[in-house]
């Protein structure tokens, strides 16, 4: 490669990287991505050269980059660019997992345990499942379909009681995965998977107290009611259960949830109904859904930068606002936590 461990990156394409007044960490990186957007860009012709500095010596060195066009004004409708980056993810994803990828990876739902084992389609929380899907490649459905079922197979299906634990990044997420296989497919067989991915989200759901066995974690304040912790609340004292509550992990569940009622499956309405308002009052509902334990919940929206805005430099909250606009959007019947969410994706 033409970099080296130990290199310094300060600057780009001409620029030095800017450490001014105003400029903070991140300052760099909006600067690389700005450099590499426009490099791939047919003026930009692939090229994109580094400022760096190798021990004593300060040097540039040139990268070629695939020339994927530029961002029409209807992104990510209607875009050459945009085209040609889904074009290349799914090539990248399916081809790690075909025999000759190289992977050797797998996903156990029984203890939520990656193991090690041959190569079958999930990615981090099935991102790569669901990123198959959507792009509906036809020639990848095989891919996924395989994934789907080496991921039930790894699934007991066992009834879940008080004693059960489990955590609701792994259920909710799962959950998510099967829900848009079986819209998309049809295949029955995945159902009682989904069910039982469903009953584990919502024994791991903080609940008012009234709901909550002795042995168990209930939420502190009814703004807590309806969320999930990063692990399971598997102790009356919240000190020794792990993070806060956390919306990424939480948002799946309830969307687990909405995929088996929509299915038909037997589906625990209070833990629907809770997560919904959860989620929405006072967050998802002014664009705003944060990771925290205590009450994080508004009287408005946030004041919107218009010059942000445009540039697409709203924050996402670590995308917990797309998610949040998938969700409500999902529901229906909340377009103002779409409408606020969304303008920040």
């Amino acid at each position: 490669g033409k970099l080296l461990p130990g290199d310094i990156i300060y600057g780009v394409n001409g620029k030095v990287f800017d450490d001014g007044p105003g400029s903070s960490a991140d300052t760099p990186y909006f600067a690389l991505a700005d450099a590499i957007t426009y490099s791939e860009t047919e003026k930009g012709a692939g090229k994109l050269l580094l400022s760096i500095r190798r021990g004593t010596k300060l040097m540039d060195v040139e990268l070629k980059l695939q020339v994927l066009g530029s961002y029409s004004h209807t992104a990510p409708f209607d875009c050459e660019k945009s085209e040609n980056i889904v074009k290349n993810a799914e090539e990248w994803i399916s081809k790690r997992y075909r025999p000759d990828g190289g992977l050797t990876d797998g996903w156990n739902l029984k203890n939520h345990r990656t193991v090690k084992l041959p190569a079958h389609p999930k990615g981090f929380l099935g991102s790569d499942l669901l990123y198959l899907m959507a792009a509906g490649n036809p020639e990848n459905q095989g891919l996924v379909r395989r994934g789907i079922y080496h991921m039930i197979a790894a699934t007991d299906p066992k009834p879940v009681d008080d004693t059960v634990m489990s955590k609701p990044w792994n259920s909710g997420h799962g959950a998510m995965v099967l829900g848009e296989y079986f819209h998309a497919t049809g295949d029955r067989n995945v159902l009682p998977y989904l069910k039982y991915l469903n009953d584990l989200s919502s024994a791991s759901q903080l609940k008012p107290p009234a709901d909550t066995p002795p042995t168990k974690e209930a939420a502190q304040s009814e703004e807590q009611a309806g969320g999930w912790r990063h692990n399971y609340p598997g102790t009356p004292d919240r000190w020794k259960s792990g993070y806060g509550l956390l919306p990424h992990a939480g948002m799946a569940c309830v969307m687990g949830f909405q995929f088996g009622k929509e299915a038909g499956l037997e589906t625990d309405e209070a833990a629907l109904k809770r997560g919904i308002e959860h989620f929405y009052k006072g967050r998802a509902q002014y664009g705003y859904v944060l990771y925290s334990y205590g009450n994080l919940r508004k009287d408005g929206p946030p004041p919107i930068n218009p010059e942000a805005e445009a540039a697409g430099m709203l924050w996402s909250m670590n995308g917990k606002l797309g998610m949040a606009a998938s969700l409500y959007n999902m529901l229906g019947g909340y377009k103002d936590a779409v409408d606020q969410c969304g303008r920040h994706c």
